[in-house]
This record gives structure tokens, C-alpha cells and sequence, in this order.
């Protein structure tokens, strides 16, 4: 089935955003370590590390969480709704198990171990000890770790998938609604999401990780997503929004600064700054951020860059490693005492290139290891999902 010329393009945009989405999280778990009680922490480590990951935090989920609606959007024009549903259990719910129950427990071995919490053998430890490490409302859970927004993006994939099967009214009317909204009242809406959950929801429920309890994440992101979903087909909107991404641009770049600048006199208990004017300013960057890159990406990604094709299918598998390598790279290096201009590359070439080789050399071949890893099966592949029938039509619109 052919996909009309539009949507390719904004695929085109998706898979560059979706790779530099996945590698903002690789260099901000990478800063972690110099921001200071993190699971590895440097001896550079300082307030200066912490504002380094402070210019990430506000917007770096959220980007993903909107990828992920535009892409939702696109596979159910496509797709019906049981192999939606089939599909995005393949590439969410398949690679956050593998992740859970042998990407993660290697990390939480290391930083136990570190802290001589552990007896030496970590087979061992794994049986008796390795999938309950996290107190949670009296039961114990496993660490979700870096993988914990995967079950999040399935529910929300879900929930809309849902919405567009059985409320195309409602979800036709919502995104008639948006394509009429100014791009004004749309970043004043996302800024309001981002302060009422950072100054309001998250000191009263913190953000848990857990998706059936975690309020806070719930009231960033699902927005965010939903706005994915409900602009991804939108014409009207996206040439608004790329009208307009200059000024996102600059309102998210003289809100950076002074976010961070508000931050570093909180750190430092300056009297009069108050942790809820830091949550503004930071929702303010945040949300201009997150439209301006977008609209950046609409306008820099019209062609296929080189190697994109390969980094798109590596991205994932690469993600999902790195943080286990990071940490035992770390638990490593760190004791060695390196300088800083010495020790920070080694640790982001090692993140990089271990999972990068492990991809190349072993992941990309094995079908298995591409379904664990919640790739797109190659062509050929006894798990690839059958071609759709001849004369099948994807589902229409909503009016």
C-alpha cells in the first residue's frame, strides 16, 4: 500500500526527531553522573552538572510523548485495530519486559555493590534479591529504570487507538478545535500543564514511575501526547506552527538562561527565590522548546539525511542499553580519577559504542533479538508480520 506523499514527509521528520529524542536521553543519563546522587556519581560532580541536565529536563520526555502520539496517529490510518494493538505490544511491551528483567538488574548489582550492600555473585543475588528492589505501598517491585515511559507510551497509544475507533466525533471535533487554536494559546496551555504538575502535582505526588499510580507523569505527558495524536494530520496547524517557530525559538532561548540562573541561586539559597518561580521559568522554557523544536525539525528534515535508515533501526536497541553499559562503565572509570575533559568523553564514547557494536554485530542479524530489542522485523524474517491482504483499505478518517 502506497502512503501519500505528505505523510512520508512528516515520517521523514518523525524517525530525525524520534533518534535525536532517544540520544538527548543517552547525553542527559551520561550528565546524571556529574549532577550528584545519581546511581554512579564523579568525583567532578557539582552544582554545574546538575544545570547541565536542568537545560534538558524540561522538554526531553515530553518530545518523546509527542513522537509518540504523531506516530500513533499514522500507524491507525494504516493499521486496524487489532494489529495496532498487536503492534505496539511488539515494539513497547516486549522490549520494557526484556528490559526489566535483564537490562536493568545489572545496574542496581553495580550501585548496590558499590555501596557493599551486596555479597559478592550476582547470579545469586539475582535469584533471591534481583526483582525486588523498590518499597511500593508495602510490596516490593523491580526497578523499571530507564525503560519506565514504555508501558506509559502503550496505554496512551491504546487509550487514542480506542478514541479513534469508537469516538471519531469527538476526536474530529479536538482536532478541529486545535487546528483553529492560535499557536499562542497552545504554548500558554502547555505551559500551564508543565507548572500546575511541576509547582502543584509533584512535591504532593511525586513522579513514581509506576503507571497505574503516577499521577504526576500523567499530567505532563498525556497532554503532550494527545497533542501529537490530534495535530499529526493537521495542515492548518503545522504551517502555524512552523510560522511561528522562530519566535519559540527565541522565547525558549532567553528562558533557558534564566532558568538556569534562577536554579543556581536556589542551589545556592538565595532568600527570595522561591522553587515555585524556578518551575515557572523552567515550564516556560520547557514548553517553547518543545514547539520550536519540532517546528525546527519540520524545516531542517525535508530529504533523507545519510545513514538515517540505519540509525532509526539501531536508535532503539542503543537506548536501551546504554544505561546498563553507562553505569558498569562508570563503576569503572570513575575510580581512576580522570580529569574532567578526559573522563566525560570516555564515558559518552564508551555509552555510545558499546550498544553501537552490539547492534551492528550481533542485534540487527538475529530476529529474535530484534523482537526483544522491539524492532521492525526485516522482510524475509519468520516473525514478520504478514503483508495486509489484497483490497484491504486502511480505516478512513474521522469527518
Amino acid at each position: 500500500m502506497s502512503i501519500p506523499g505528505a505523510i512520508d514527509k512528516r515520517r521523514l521528520e518523525i524517525d530525525h526527531l524520534r533518534i535525536i529524542g532517544l540520544g538527548l536521553l543517552i547525553i542527559y543519563h551520561v550528565l546524571c553522573v556529574y549532577a550528584g546522587g545519581w546511581r554512579v556519581e564523579s568525583s567532578h560532580a557539582g552544582h554545574w552538572g546538575l544545570l547541565a541536565t536542568a537545560a534538558l529536563y524540561p522538554w526531553r520526555m515530553a518530545l518523546i510523548f509527542f513522537i509518540g502520539g504523531v506516530a500513533a496517529r499514522f500507524l491507525l490510518e494504516k493499521q486496524t485495530l487489532k494489529a495496532f494493538a498487536v503492534d505496539r505490544t511488539a515494539r513497547l511491551l516486549i522490549p520494557f519486559a526484556f528490559a526489566v528483567l535483564v537490562l536493568v538488574p545489572p545496574q542496581v548489582y553495580v550501585r548496590l555493590d558499590e555501596m557493599g550492600q551486596v555479597r559478592p555473585g550476582y547470579l545469586a543475588w539475582l535469584l533471591t534479591d534481583g526483582f525486588a528492589q523498590t518499597l511500593y505501598h508495602g510490596v516490593r517491585l523491580p526497578v523499571l529504570a530507564h525503560a519506565w515511559f514504555l508501558p506509559y507510551l502503550f496505554a496512551y497509544c491504546l487509550t487514542a487507538a480506542l478514541a479513534f475507533a469508537f469516538a471519531r466525533k469527538a476526536c474530529a471535533q479536538a482536532e478541529r478545535r486545535l487546528e483553529a487554536a492560535p499557536i499562542g494559546l497552545v504554548l500558554g496551555a502547555l505551559i500551564g500543564v508543565f507548572a500546575v504538575q511541576s509547582i502543584l502535582v509533584e512535591p504532593w505526588k511525586p513522579q513514581n514511575n509506576y503507571l497505574f499510580t503516577d499521577i504526576s507523569a500523567h499530567l505532563r505527558y498525556a497532554p503532550v501526547f494527545a497533542l501529537g495524536f490530534l495535530t499529526a494530520r493537521s495542515q492548518a496547524f503545522l504551517d502555524r506552527q512552523l510560522k511561528a517557530t522562530n519566535g519559540l525559538a527565541l522565547l525558549a532561548g532567553l528562558a533557558l538562561p534564566v532558568s538556569l540562573g534562577l536554579q543556581a541561586l536556589a542551589l545556592r539559597h538565595t532568600p527570595g527565590v522561591e522553587m515555585s518561580l524556578v518551575r515557572l521559568a523552567e515550564s516556560v522554557y520547557g514548553a517553547g522548546m518543545l514547539l520550536a523544536i519540532v517546528g525546527l525539525a519540520r524545516r531542517a528534515f525535508k530529504r533523507p539525511a545519510p545513514g538515517l535508515a540505519y540509525a532509526a533501526d539501531a536508535i532503539m536497541p542503543i537506548y536501551l542499553l546504554h544505561q546498563t553499559v553507562l553505569i558498569i562503565a562508570a563503576d569503572v572509570i570513575v575510580p581512576w580519577r580522570l580529569p574532567l575533559y578526559e573522563e566525560a568523553p570516555l564515558l559518552i564514547a564508551v555509552t555510545c559504542l558499546a550498544p553501537l557494536t552490539l547492534y551492528h554485530l550481533l542485534i540487527r542479524r538475529s530476529a529474535a533479538l530484534r523482537l526483544v530489542f522491539g524492532m521492525r522485523q526485516e522482510r524475509g524474517s519468520r516473525l514478520a508480520p504478514a503483508p495486509p491482504a489484497q483490497g484491504q483499505s486502511p480505516p478512513a478518517r474521522p469527518a
